[in-house]
């Protein structure tokens, strides 16, 4: 599964900076004593474990789809861009030239001079040498995540034209209010990430990851990135990278200092991401029929950003 060589990369990426993680987590293990953006990461994690378990899940009664529904639509907002961003921020912290670029800079003007003036001028970070690889090379992993999203999607559409030959299927939705209150009421906070997730995340040794998505030399790195930064997720790009930086300097901070939680809760993804849950529960409450609500779960996974699909928020670079 996907989720898998994902989570084994970041591993790696941990360990190549010099992350000193704990070996694993046992269940209901705080992960206060965790490196802050690892934490953070950990949510957007959740997020794809999620939405793989639904690949190839059979729908069998309306409560499978209630399910489903909590399941992909229940992440609450802040938690997830926040994940997204410092997801993407690991990975880009790999770049040799970027990582390099950002230490010459904390030799010359001091480590906490520039871990503090970084929030406040977010396009810094993406002026450094290796910096157009480094979101690239975050953007070509979280964008095979979104397209493995989107084709779920187009499979939960096609299984909600299945399941209208099906009884129950043609049911009247009737609870609807109650399923968009419970999604609310799911995402209103952060939800807890299971110990496998994050055992997964910090574990210091993996069998793969490393070995097929090994470190970029500048010329392989050319090979590898065929697209830019959109235009208009370019302040997205900027927060990435800006937690990068910090990332490179500080890989073992367990907290955050002031400015890069705004950074990493990026009010472009976010936005993004609200109006697609916003989307979701627009499409729920129009639903006539039980079968209609797993079309709107495809939708959700699958329409282009424009028109409410989650996984595209992702997606910075054209």
């Amino acid at each position: 599964m996907k989720f898998v060589r994902i989570s084994s990369l970041v591993v790696g990426l941990l360990a190549v900076i010099g992350v000193n993680a704990s070996p694993a987590l046992a269940d209901g293990e705080s992960l206060e004593n965790q490196p802050a953006l690892a934490r953070a990461a950990a949510s957007f994690l959740l997020y794809q474990d999620d939405i793989d378990s639904v690949n190839g899940r059979p729908i069998q009664t309306p409560n499978d789809v209630r399910e489903i529904l909590q399941q992909i639509g229940g992440h609450n907002t802040r938690s997830l861009t926040a994940g997204f961003v410092a997801y993407g921020a690991l990975i880009a912290a790999r770049d040799p030239e970027f990582a390099t670029a950002i230490r010459e800079i904390a030799a010359s003007w001091g480590r906490e001079r520039i871990v503090m003036d970084l929030p406040s001028d977010p396009s810094y970070a993406a002026s450094l040498a290796g910096a157009d690889r480094a979101i690239a090379a975050a953007q070509n992993d979280i964008r095979q995540s979104i397209q493995r999203a989107q084709s779920i999607g187009e499979k939960m559409i096609a299984q909600s034209y299945s399941l209208q030959k099906v009884a129950w299927g043609t049911q009247r939705a009737l609870d609807k209010d109650a399923q968009i209150a419970a999604l609310s009421q799911r995402s209103a906070a952060p939800r807890p990430t299971p110990a496998d997730i994050v055992a997964r995340l910090l574990a210091p040794n993996s069998s793969d990851g490393l070995a097929s998505f090994p470190t970029a030399s500048p010329s392989s790195a050319i090979q590898r990135v065929a697209f830019q930064t959109k235009a208009s997720r370019q302040n997205t790009a900027n927060a990435l990278l800006t937690a990068a930086a910090y990332f490179v300097l500080e890989p073992n901070a367990r907290t955050l200092p002031p400015g890069y939680q705004a950074v990493i809760e990026d009010d472009q993804t976010r936005r993004c991401v609200e109006f697609a849950r916003l989307n979701l529960h627009q499409c729920v409450r129009a639903a006539h029929y039980v079968t209609d609500i797993p079309f709107c779960i495809g939708k959700y996974l699958n329409s282009d950003g424009s028109n409410g699909s989650a996984p595209a928020c992702f997606a910075t670079t054209e």
